[in-house]
């Protein structure tokens, strides 16, 4: 059997290293070929471009990356199709942010939440399908950690104690509460979604 410095495996390049930083370098070669090819294609229709790249320092070097001879500027973090991706890989700035959106939508729907006309049940699934995927979008990526899970939990137990206009000093144990409205624990919706 050959000894081999580095070798190629499901597309990652494996070293003597491990292979981070040769797979690293390989897929920013291979990402600026494309920009590169898909350039050439705008530039020849003559269609104009506007983009701003922005990438995470993974290099320990701290070389600066350049494309096309533009230096791409490091970011802490950015949004990418709706999730905020940062520089820990963590989550917290995310589920903030869904909150926040599902916060809106539950929101926007008051008169619904408090019509007469519409049963618990029809409710229930107008929050399922407008707030909780909202809420929810991206959660397959989020790292569920104690806080994240309370954060979300918390949310949504609000919004169905809203729903079955539960108010202070009225009170219900959670575990009724999901009973009653038929729904998961957070947590287990997070884990379904893996």
């Amino acid at each position: 059997m050959e000894n081999v410095e580095s070798f190629t495996y499901l597309g990652s390049i494996i070293d003597e290293q491990r292979g981070s930083d040769a797979d690293v370098k390989a897929r920013i070669g291979k990402a600026r070929t494309a920009f590169l090819q898909l350039k050439n294609i705008w530039n020849s229709k003559q269609l104009s471009t506007n983009i701003k790249v922005r990438i995470f320092n993974t290099n320990v070097n701290n070389d600066a990356t350049t494309l096309d001879g533009e230096t791409l500027e490091n970011v802490e973090s950015f949004t990418y199709l709706g999730s905020i991706i940062d520089e820990q890989r963590g989550s917290d700035a995310d589920v903030k942010a869904r909150i926040g959106k599902a916060r809106t939508a539950f929101l926007q729907l008051k008169n619904i939440w408090n019509s007469k006309q519409l049963s618990t049940n029809i409710k229930v699934r107008i929050f399922n399908t407008n707030v909780k995927a909202v809420l929810l979008y991206g959660a397959e990526t989020w790292r569920t950690t104690t806080t994240t899970i309370k954060k979300v939990q918390v949310f949504i137990n609000s919004c169905l104690r809203k729903i079955l206009d539960i108010h202070w000093p009225d009170t219900i144990s959670n575990s009724l509460l999901w009973k009653i409205t038929n729904q998961l624990p957070a947590e287990e919706e997070i884990r379904k979604r893996r």
